[in-house]
């Protein structure tokens, strides 16, 4: 399996890596909100404290942000 990066755990962010995991993939998280990555945290994936980190640990990485402009500036840190 591949070690996949998530980065964007709001409502739908949640449930695909929740899915992903159960799948039998690594998969590894950022989110500004500490809440959501414990949760996903729980459920077998690994934090990470920023998305360089989940960019330096993933073969792939997803996200599932609201506005392009919030990717962009994802994507530029």
């Amino acid at each position: 399996m591949e070690r996949i990066g998530f980065i964007g755990l709001g409502a739908m962010g949640n449930h695909i890596v929740r899915r992903l995991l159960r799948a039998g993939h690594d998969v590894y998280v950022a989110d500004l909100d500490s809440d959501a990555v414990a949760a996903a945290v729980m459920h077998g994936a690994s934090r990470c404290e920023s998305p360089a980190h989940v960019a330096d640990n993933a073969e792939i990485v997803l996200t599932c942000l609201p506005t392009p402009e919030i990717v962009e500036e994802v994507v530029l840190s």
